[in-house]
């Protein structure tokens, strides 16, 4: 099996590619603001160009207070993440305390001038400068996919070779995919040599292995040929 193809930062269409989910699928950033895992080959082959809410037969040309569309439902966007228990992404949001100031929550208009004033941009997306603080003027910046990359909870700063390095940087020092890397030491404890110094193997390599594993070992099968070469016993003969 090939190695995985690294789509983070890419964009197809309306989604702009954030990160490796699981399988197939990767966590996409829609212009509109909505997030959703979407299938990488339906993204190579262009079946997928943006969220539901963005299809062409629909338009995208409503407006809220001066604005197109992809504001208000980032505002929206970010308000379900953080209070409704319903949305797929409330765990990590609403579920860690993460709440929106409320200047923000009962206001689009309020979200909307800050946005305005802090250099909103199509290409950007809303990030918290602080990973387990909340959505508000003092903790919030609009930011590419690489900066709010470096802001992800699971992309923490280890010790390697006497420095401290981000582990997104690290995977591209050394030349390992990112998810690799993080799963290594974040999720499976490895120490950071361990998991910088061992190759990552095909999924080929590892079911080959397994089988060679299942095989009998040397003396099941000196066993086997023994018993191949035993003379059969002829029948009615008592065994001594």
């Amino acid at each position: 099996m090939s190695a995985r193809i690294d789509l983070c930062g890419q964009r197809f269409g309306r989604w702009l590619v954030v990160r490796h989910d699981a399988g197939r699928l990767w966590i996409c950033d829609c212009d509109c603001g909505t997030r959703a895992p979407v299938d990488s080959y339906s993204l190579r082959k262009g079946r997928s160009n943006g969220c539901s809410n963005c299809h062409p037969a629909r338009g995208n040309r409503k407006t809220h207070g001066k604005k197109p569309a992809r504001l208000y439902n980032i505002w929206c966007g970010m308000k379900a993440r953080c209070s409704n228990p319903n949305e797929p992404a409330f765990a990590r949001y609403g579920g860690r305390g993460i709440r929106v100031c409320e200047e923000w929550g009962t206001s689009f208009e309020t979200f909307r001038d800050w946005a305005l004033a802090s250099g909103y941009e199509r290409n950007l997306t809303i990030d918290r400068v602080d990973n387990d603080g909340n959505y508000g003027p003092g903790n919030c910046r609009w930011a590419t996919y690489a900066q709010q990359n470096r802001n992800y909870s699971r992309n923490r700063p280890v010790m390697y070779q006497g420095r401290e390095i981000l582990v997104c940087d690290l995977a591209v020092e050394v030349g390992l995919p990112q998810d690799v890397l993080k799963n290594r030491i974040l999720r499976y404890g490895w120490d950071v040599e361990r998991a910088v110094s061992t190759p990552v193997r095909s999924r080929s390599k590892q079911l080959i292995r397994a089988n060679v594993d299942q095989l009998p070992g040397p003396q099941a099968k000196a066993e086997d040929t023994k018993r191949a070469c035993e003379p059969p016993q002829q029948q009615g003969q008592d065994n001594e």
